[in-house]
């Protein structure tokens, strides 16, 4: 009989969210094991199965993915590459382990307050990946007796995140002194912070291991990306007038409404992330490692 699996393993550790579910793991006294792509080759069935079999992991989150560069939202390499990767971590999970998928709001495809139920019609290469990856867990995971939850997350900031996202832009471009040319900046966004993000990943995986579900992670409150382009000004010192407003068009597909429905995780997790960027905000937010105080 074989023993029970432990510890804990998180992938993609070195990514924007990985970095974060890593450090929160080990302000709590954990010492999860960090796998990089330079550690593990996800998409080789052979190397995850010889680095799981190593640890017997109890819980594994899995943040790796394709299709966060811009050249990849589109690519069709890319749905292979996230599909592969999840069911090589199914095909080699100890049985009654858990495996944590990190989901997507992009998912959805479609606009408004999202709930769990609302079907899903996924409009990008990126989106397509992870709800096929996702639900290939969700079908063949609990048939080798795992646990699996999806947490289709929203619109996440914080330090680590990539240099072309609406803000490290607007940082670098205001507090160089030039114009950023923006949408009309009226759609409604769902900001919820990467620190937050880690919390709610935890929080539910702790929880309720039994219950193989997907998960909004989420504020529940949208803000006007217009709106917050005048705060982080505001936060700087400068002009509004830097903010360009309707100099470029929308992308294909932009919604006017993304927020999440967080009653499952407010079930699960009895706590909801913030919504932490208001009048007033502390550019720390964007760009400090210390996780926000509420």
């Amino acid at each position: 009989m074989s023993s029970p699996p432990g510890g804990v393993v998180v992938t993609g550790a070195g990514g924007f969210i990985g970095r974060h579910v890593v450090e929160h793991l080990r302000r709590r006294g954990g010492e999860p094991a960090a796998w990089t792509r330079a550690d593990v080759d996800l998409t080789s069935g052979d190397d995850v199965r010889i680095a799981v079999e190593a640890m017997r992991p109890r819980i594994i989150y899995h943040l790796a993915s394709a299709g966060l560069r811009r050249e990849e939202v589109h690519h069709p390499a890319t749905v292979a590459t996230n599909v592969a990767m999840v069911a090589n971590l199914v095909a080699a999970a100890p049985e009654g382990s858990q495996l944590v998928l990190a989901g997507t709001m992009a998912e959805y495809g479609g606009g408004g307050v999202l709930t769990e139920a609302d079907p899903c019609r996924p409009a990008t290469a990126y989106g397509i990946s992870k709800f096929a990856a996702s639900s290939y867990a969700a079908t063949y995971g609990p048939e080798r007796g795992l646990v699996v939850q999806v947490l289709r997350i929203f619109a996440t900031y914080g330090p680590g995140e990539r240099e072309f996202r609406l803000f490290p832009t607007l940082l670098g471009e205001l507090r160089a002194g030039r114009e950023v040319p923006l949408s009309d900046g009226t759609q409604q966004r769902d900001f919820v912070h990467v620190a937050d993000v880690a919390e709610a990943m935890v929080r539910v995986a702790e929880g309720h291991p039994e219950r193989p579900l997907v998960t909004n992670v989420g504020t529940g409150v949208g803000v006007a990306i217009g709106d917050v382009c005048r705060w982080v000004a505001d936060a700087l010192g400068v002009d509004h007038g830097l903010l360009r407003f309707g100099s470029r068009e929308r992308s294909p597909g932009d919604a006017d409404v993304l927020v999440a429905d967080v009653g499952r995780l407010e079930e699960l997790a009895g706590w909801v992330p913030p919504q932490r960027l208001r009048p007033g905000l502390d550019i720390g937010l964007f760009e400090s490692d210390a996780p926000p105080s509420t």
